[in-house]
Order: C-alpha cells, then structure tokens, then sequence
C-alpha cells in the first residue's frame, strides 16, 4: 500500500499546533494495522470516522473581516446585518 499521508501523523501535528483536525471519513479503501477495509456507503465512512475518536479541537479562529472602505467590520455590525439579512427572509 502506498502511505501518502498518514492519519495518524497528520492528527499528531494538529494536536501540537493547537489546529482543529476533523476525521470526517474515511474513503472507500482504509487501510488499518496492515489490513484493507472496503467501505462502499458514505455514512458508514463517517460512521467508522467518528468512532476513530480522531478529532480535535483547536484553538479558536479570529477573523478580521474589513469593510469596502478598509475598515474593520466590529462583532455588532457583523449581527446586525444577519438579522436584517433574517428578517428579510421571513417576510
């Protein structure tokens, strides 16, 4: 089998940079402990992913979000634009 990235390594260097590493699934071919699993059904690759318990959270992302002017746009500006975005929906 080629070993082109390894899970494992892969979630190691997430966990000691502090980025968040999601294992959402694990394709139809995995290869574990030498042994090739074949998982046709998407939901069962995910299904297999989740119970790997190979998930991590990270520290948190900030964005600086700036506005066609250059400006930065602030948290409140940021809410009150889904709410008139929300309403606008449910009208």
């Amino acid at each position: 089998m080629h070993d082109i990235w390894n899970l494992w390594h892969g979630y190691v260097k997430c966990v000691e940079s502090k980025v968040t590493f999601v294992f959402c699934g694990t394709g139809r071919r995995f290869v574990k402990d030498n042994r090739l699993y074949k998982i046709e059904k998407n939901f069962l690759q995910s299904q297999q992913a989740f119970k790997s318990g190979l998930n991590f959270q990270g520290k948190p992302i900030e964005f600086k979000l700036y506005d066609k002017w250059g400006r930065i746009v602030s948290d409140e500006e940021l809410i009150s634009h889904i709410i008139e975005s929300v309403v606008k929906l449910a009208v």
